[in-house]
């Protein structure tokens, strides 16, 4: 004999009400409660490990940014945080939802805080994080873009600057970078004779093109490389310097905001799957045949 179940969301998490009218015949609800409560929660944090919730197969980080990939909330995150850099597990796509593992590890089917029973008919899983919400129905986050964060982007940047100018040198006459050296050296303007204190002449550092405007939000344009006359190693080594210059100036357009505000998708891990469902079904049976024997 099998248990009809119902899903209600709830600020929580969801709710099941998987034995209704057959609470008189089980020999303990409660425990049946808690057994189909820990069966949707093994699920839940399997969705954080597969990355989809049985047929629901969760969108990649920014699944409109072209490459190279920057989480560039999670970016923030981290030079809010006082980092230098952003951690490596920004730069790639997924694991999704996994920024840190608070949100999986409170999911755990014994933890006492993810479970509640409710007028012993009903069993109540989630998560007590605040930010469960967001991850499970999508929405929209907001964090600071603090001075500190700035100054750290900005010197990742100069960073990451600085190692593509040692790879290779840019030669503005022809706009192509070649073997470090070959670029002719800029000449720089002489003071007007007779003038009192010379003219002033603006300058960058020698052999840097000129930046192109930055597009703002995560989606950004497709990453093209720059021309160059490198063969081998070199080529090899300042593809990859202009690669990781390409993907920190994403943040650019950060230096003008207060607050970045992302659309975070949805990438629901609570619910009832096909497989969960028939384990449900297994565990009522059970306490069923308990109840009567």
């Amino acid at each position: 004999m099998a248990a009809s179940i119902s899903v209600t969301k709830t600020p929580f998490g969801v709710a099941l009400k998987a034995v209704g009218g057959l609470r008189s015949q089980l020999a303990d609800p409660e425990d049946v409660l808690k057994r189909i409560g820990m069966a949707v929660l093994k699920q839940a944090q399997l969705a954080f490990v597969e990355q989809r919730l049985g047929a629901t197969t969760w969108k990649r980080r920014y699944p409109n940014q072209k490459p190279p990939l920057l989480n560039i909330a999670g970016a923030l995150s981290d030079f809010n945080q006082g980092r230098k850099e952003p951690i490596p597990n920004q730069y790639v796509g997924r694991p999704a939802g996994r920024q840190t593992s608070l949100l999986y590890n409170s999911l755990y089917p014994k933890n006492s805080k993810a479970m509640a029973i409710q007028g012993g008919t009903t069993v109540e899983v989630g998560s007590t994080l605040p930010y469960a919400g967001l991850i499970q129905y999508g929405g929209i986050s907001r964090q600071p873009v603090s001075d500190g964060a700035k100054k750290k982007m900005a010197a990742w940047m100069k960073k990451l600057g600085g190692a593509r100018r040692k790879a290779a040198s840019y030669n503005p006459s022809t706009r192509t970078w070649g073997e470090k050296g070959s670029a002719p050296k800029k000449k720089r303007k002489k003071a007007a004779s007779g003038s009192a204190g010379g003219s002033k002449v603006k300058s960058g550092k020698a052999g840097t093109p000129k930046k192109a405007k930055q597009k703002t939000g995560g989606g950004g344009g497709a990453y093209k490389q720059p021309k160059n006359s490198l063969q081998g190693g070199a080529l090899k080594k300042f593809t990859k310097a202009s690669a990781a210059l390409a993907r920190a100036q994403k943040m650019g357009y950060l230096f003008n905001r207060s607050v970045l505000k992302t659309k975070v998708v949805p990438r629901p891990f609570l619910g009832i799957t096909p497989v969960t469902l028939r384990e449900i079904k297994i565990i009522v049976e059970k306490g069923l045949q308990n109840g009567n024997s």
